[in-house]
């Protein structure tokens, strides 16, 4: 058995081990999968973060003095597989399930970023009039669409550098890659406008209802040219950026790489229609992801409590029932 950080495993291999992990050999009254489960219970995994909070370096590791001040619970030899062989079956269904939620996520999201490239390029409706797209990254295209350089449809900034100790108390937000990490008294760009990840969370899309700083991870919306803001955003949120970083010689997101890709441009009031259509699947998107997400939480928890309730008593698996949250 090895354990790092709190990441615990069983292994029935023999083979050269790394530092970072502390290895047990067990004698025969312990059963290595009940230990398993064991220290995979809330309680001991409380006692680990204990043991990092208790030591400010970076590199903290469970020493041998710190798993002696743990209590071991240790039932007879056959109760210990008797518990492990519940534990295998019910945290294994409660995986897959879990599993099983997160390529519904997936799913999800790929659905959703099918609608979008869809909507920019004016589709909106299975039956509308379409043609094949000249765009390799969009299935097709309104026949009202026509194909641009993207410098021709919108004009990309880098953002301005801003560090932790130059930002003074106020209430416009610092963007980055990430989102809204910081504030400062003073914007360099007007709002509402459209942030993208340069760095980092490559092709993250944020929009920005006020003023706001874009900070130098990221690219910001100078010049709409006049187009719908709310479809540029969503153009940029459909934008392939994983086959931009694959052609890119250093990583990241290049702005005159971005303005000289081919994009769709449809009119200006199918623009407005297509972002009131996407902002509202958008809505519906993230209330079933969030439905999901919620799912996977009820079953992590329950796994957890199901393990720390096995391992110590609290539950007689002789007896329990075998219904799992959805």
């Amino acid at each position: 058995m090895w354990l790092t950080g709190g990441s615990i495993a069983v292994s029935r291999l023999r083979g050269a081990v790394s530092p970072d992990y502390r290895v047990f050999a067990l004698d025969d009254s312990i059963e290595p999968r009940f230990l398993h489960h064991l220290l995979r219970s809330q309680p001991y995994r409380d006692q680990y973060d204990l043991f990092v909070r208790a030591n400010t370096t970076f590199d903290r590791r469970i020493q041998q003095e710190d798993l002696d001040q743990l209590p071991l619970w240790l039932p007879e030899r056959q109760e210990q597989r008797r518990i492990a062989d519940f534990l295998d079956d019910r945290v294994a269904r409660i995986d897959r399930i879990i599993v099983a939620r997160r390529q519904q996520q997936d799913l999800l999201e790929n659905r959703l970023l099918a609608q979008i490239r869809q909507g920019v390029a004016g589709v909106l409706d299975e039956r509308q009039v379409t043609a094949s797209s000249p765009i390799p990254w969009l299935e097709k295209m309104s026949c009202e669409a026509r194909v641009a350089k993207l410098a021709r449809v919108l004009t990309m900034q880098r953002g301005v550098d801003l560090t932790a100790d130059e930002q003074r108390p106020g209430n416009v937000p610092v963007i980055t890659t990430a989102g809204v990490t910081g504030w400062h008294d003073v914007a360099i760009a007007t709002g509402p406008g459209v942030v993208i990840g340069r760095y980092g969370s490559v092709g993250s899309v944020h929009w920005v209802e006020g003023d706001y700083w874009p900070h130098n991870t990221t690219l910001y919306l100078k010049d709409a040219h006049g187009n719908s803001l709310r479809w540029a955003y969503y153009l940029l949120r459909s934008f392939p950026y994983a086959a931009l970083q694959a052609r890119a010689a250093v990583p990241g997101v290049n702005r005159n790489d971005m303005a000289a890709e081919d994009v769709p441009i449809i009119p200006r009031p199918l623009q407005a229609q297509v972002a009131d259509v996407l902002d509202a699947r958008v809505m519906d998107a993230a209330q079933g992801n969030a439905a999901v997400a919620g799912s996977i939480e009820l079953l992590t928890e329950y796994k957890q409590s199901l393990i720390t309730a096995a391992v110590t008593g609290d539950l007689d698996v002789t007896t329990a029932g075998s219904g799992i949250p959805g």
